[in-house]
C-alpha cells in the first residue's frame, strides 16, 4: 500500500550540520504554509490510490507548529484517500516540544520519531542542538505518559570533538532510555552548510574514519545486547516496531509528497517540489504545480536503486539479479556479503562499507 509524506519546514532554530529545506523565525506563516499542503494534497489525491499504510511528518521539525496545523492535513488525507485499519503516523519531533506530545497522539499520531541525537551536554552544544539532557530524558516519558508504544530516537556519532569512549557512554544511557527503535547515524558534512564551513576554514575536529568504524560497531553491539535487530544500516528496532515508512520506501513502494522540497515516487518516475518556501508559497496560491523536476525511472535505473537500498537491508537482494557473479564471488571471499537462502546480504565487516560495495555489485546488474 502507498505513503503519505508532509514536509513541515519550521524550526526552533538551524543546526549546523543540516542541509534539509527548513526556515527559521517564519512560525506566522505556519497557517499560510498549512493552506498550501492542504491544497496541494487535494489536487493530487487522485495521483495515489489508497488506503495509505503510511503518513510521515518529516522537515524541519514538525513539532514545533501547533498540534492543531496537523489535524487538518491528517484529515484531509484520511477523507480523500483513505486509511488502512492500522495506518502508521509518524511525526518527527524534538525532545522540548514534549508539551504538544498528548494532543499528537490525541489527532492520531501513533508514533514518534524523537530528535534526541545525544544525550550529553558538550555534544548537544557542539551539534547546536537547542534542547538539554534532561529535555531528552524527559521527553521519552512524556511521550510514554501520552500514550505512545511506537517510539524512535535519533542519534548523531561522530561529531564535534566526540571521542569513542563518550560515544558509547552516550548510546549507552540512550538505549536505557527503552526506545522502541532507534536510528543511528554517523556525522556527515554536507555541502553549504555551517560546518563544511568550519571544516573549510580548518576549526571542526571531526572523528576520523577509524574512529567513526569504531564508533559504529559500538553501535552494532549496544544494539544487539539491547534487543534491537539492525534490519537497515542506520535502523534498529524490537521486533515488530520496523519503521513501516522506511521500509516502504527502501521496498520501492509508490509514496506521495507534498509541501517544499517533498519529493514523491510513482514507480515509473520520481518528482520532487520546489525547495524554497516563498517559491512553493507563490505556485500553490496562483494555482500552479509547485513540482520542480521529474525523473523517468528506467529498468537499469530501478535495479539499480533496488540493488543499493536492499543491500542495506536486513533482507538483502536477491541473488538472481546479477547476470555474471564474479564480482559476488569475490566479495563473499572478502567476508563482505554472505549468502542467506536465494538472497546476498552485507556481513558485519562489509555494513560500513555498505556503499563500496553496492558501486562494486552493480557492475554485474
Amino acid at each position: 500500500m502507498p505513503g503519505l509524506y508532509v514536509h513541515i519546514p519550521f524550526c526552533a532554530s538551524a543546526c549546523p550540520y543540516c542541509d534539509f529545506a527548513f526556515v527559521v523565525g517564519r512560525d506566522a506563516q505556519a497557517d499560510r504554509y498549512r493552506s498550501a499542503v492542504i491544497t496541494e494534497l487535494d489536487a493530487r489525491a487522485s495521483d495515489i490510490e489508497g488506503p495509505l499504510d503510511t503518513v510521515y511528518f518529516g522537515g524541519g521539525t514538525p513539532s514545533t507548529v501547533p498540534p492543531t496545523q496537523l489535524s487538518d492535513i491528517i484529515r484531509l488525507a484520511e477523507e480523500a484517500v483513505g486509511f488502512s485499519d492500522d495506518v502508521e503516523i509518524t511525526v518527527e519531533a524534538n525532545p522540548n516540544d514534549y508539551e504538544h506530545f498528548s494532543a499528537l497522539h490525541d489527532l492520531g499520531v501513533n508514533r514518534l520519531s524523537l530528535g534526541i541525537q545525544s544525550i550529553h551536554l558538550s555534544t548537544l552544544v557542539a551539534l547546536g542542538r537547542s534542547h538539554t539532557p534532561d529535555d531528552a530524558r524527559r521527553s521519552v516519558q512524556i511521550a510514554r505518559d501520552a500514550g505512545f508504544t511506537n517510539l524512535n530516537v535519533d542519534a548523531i556519532f561522530g561529531g564535534p570533538k566526540q571521542t569513542v569512549e563518550q560515544w558509547e557512554a552516550d548510546l549507552q544511557e540512550l538505549i536505557a532510555l527503552e526506545p522502541d527503535h532507534v536510528s543511528i547515524y554517523g556525522l556527515t558534512i554536507e555541502p553549504r552548510t555551517p560546518f563544511e564551513r568550519q571544516r573549510a576554514a580548518g576549526t571542526l575536529a571531526v572523528a576520523d574514519e577509524d574512529e567513526q568504524a569504531a564508533m559504529y560497531d559500538i553501535a552494532l553491539s549496544l544494539t544487539s545486547t539491547a534487543g534491537l535487530d539492525q534490519y537497515e544500516i542506520s535502523n534498529y528496532a524490537k521486533p515488530g516496531m520496523e519503521s513501516r515508512h522506511n521500509l516502504a520506501c527502501w521496498r520501492g513502494d509508490t509514496y506521495l509528497g507534498v509541501g517544499m522540497s517533498a519529493h514523491s515516487y510513482e514507480g515509473h518516475a520520481r518528482a520532487w517540489n520546489v525547495r524554497n518556501m516563498n517559491r512553493y508559497l507563490e505556485r500553490i496560491e496562483t494555482g500552479e504545480s509547485p513540482e520542480e523536476g521529474r525523473e523517468v525511472i528506467t529498468d537499469e535505473t530501478r535495479n539499480l536503486e533496488q540493488l543499493m537500498l536492499g543491500l542495506r537491508t536486513r533482507d538483502g537482494v536477491d541473488r538472481a539479479v546479477f547476470r555474471v557473479a564474479d564480482t559476488a564471488y569475490r566479495l563473499l571471499s572478502q567476508n563482505l556479503i554472505e549468502t542467506h537462502g536465494d538472497r546476498l546480504r552485507l556481513t558485519r565487516s562489509g555494513k560500513p562499507l555498505a556503499d563500496l560495495v553496492s558501486e562494486q555489485l552493480a557492475r554485474d546488474l
